[in-house]
């Protein structure tokens, strides 16, 4: 029997603390050809399931170790120098 196509996978629930949870998954397929060894695709695929789980999992694990920072369009801002609310003045 030929096997031409293999799936994993790998789901982790995170309780969030408060009353609720939150759920992270992953789903590989792999379209086999006739010289590819089973095993070895089938290893490639868990590892790389687990550890798209585990870097998206990062985030809600580390929640409360969390560095705050500013954000300006999408770019992390080191020390803003923005204040809300005021307007710069030309000197």
């Amino acid at each position: 029997m030929r096997i031409k196509t293999v799936s994993v996978g790998y789901e982790r629930k995170i309780n969030t603390g408060d009353y609720s949870s939150a759920t992270v998954s992953c789903n590989l397929w792999a379209d086999l050809d006739v010289e590819d060894d089973l095993d070895v695709a089938m290893h490639g695929l868990w590892d790389m399931a687990k550890e798209n789980v585990k870097a998206q999992c990062l985030p809600l694990v580390n929640k409360g170790k969390a560095e705050v920072r500013e954000f300006y369009l999408g770019v992390p801002m080191a020390n803003p120098q923005i204040e809300v609310g005021k307007e710069e003045s030309s000197v």
